[in-house]
């Protein structure tokens, strides 16, 4: 397995974390996204890498953030990042 594929992995991993942890249906998830639950199936056991092109409304429909989707890094919640950006000013 290359490197690509790992990342891959790693970034579906979070997502499919994120969603576990959310009172959100995979249903729900796909039309908000705007794909469908099959592809969001897909997504699941790897048979589609699609969801790169769609982060930004990933990370919104999760509460999260596309830079801790992509990297594990940052905040993992939106809320946390907010809350932080307020604190600073």
């Amino acid at each position: 397995m290359g490197n690509f594929d790992k990342e891959y992995d790693a970034i579906r991993d979070r997502i499919f974390e994120l969603l576990g942890s959310e009172p959100i249906t995979q249903k729900e998830f796909s039309k908000i996204v705007d794909v469908s639950p099959q592809t969001i199936s897909d997504w699941k056991t790897g048979k589609n890498r699609s969801f790169m092109k769609k982060l930004p409304l990933i990370a919104y429909a999760l509460r999260s953030t596309t830079e801790w989707i992509m990297s594990g890094q940052g905040h993992r919640s939106a809320k946390d990042e907010r809350s932080e950006q307020a604190f600073k000013n």
